[in-house]
């Protein structure tokens, strides 16, 4: 896995000023990506972007937290990423992944956390499968759980010191 991307990465999480905001909204109305009514909700959990080097955001990652079936009814971080064609690279799409993990660490281990004992991502683009056919992926601890209903990979990880609730699973 290389991160060479050839954008900027910029970390986001918690630190969303108005024109920022303004931006990301615009860059999404752009993409056709966020229904107008959902940008209020999706702002909070926009986690890094990547800028081209004229300063236009060409990337976003976020993560939005669900209890998931598939886990026992546990609650979890989904990870969700938009590229542009302009940074479609595999080197793009993990320097928003690393950061995303990193980010959510920090928030696991934060006293205020919410509860989240890992993060899912669902690997939509069969080219990031194919250049990584890896079971675990060593920079960011993620392992192959499966697959969608789609073909989508499903990877997952925990965070340290995560705890399975066991109340949860009625």
């Amino acid at each position: 896995m290389s991160t060479n991307s050839t954008h900027t990465l910029q970390r986001v999480h918690g630190r969303l000023d108005e024109a920022l905001s303004q931006e990301l909204i615009e860059f999404w109305t752009a993409q056709n990506a966020v229904p107008d009514g959902e940008f209020d909700d999706r702002l909070p959990t926009v986690l890094s972007l990547l800028r081209n080097a004229d300063g236009d955001i060409v990337g976003v990652s976020s993560a939005r937290s669900t209890r998931l079936a598939l886990f026992a009814n546990q609650p979890f971080h989904v990870f969700r990423y938009l590229l542009t064609r302009e940074a479609a690279e595999a080197s793009d799409w993990l320097a928003l992944l690393l950061a995303g993990c990193e980010i959510l660490d920090e928030r696991a281990n934060a006293p205020d956390h919410s509860g989240e004992i890992g993060m899912l991502v669902r690997i939509t683009q069969l080219k990031l499968q194919q250049a990584w056919p890896e079971a675990i992926w060593p920079q960011t601890g993620l392992v192959h759980a499966g697959f969608t209903e789609q073909g989508h990979q499903l990877r997952v990880r925990y965070y340290q010191d995560a705890r399975i609730d066991m109340e949860a699973r009625a």
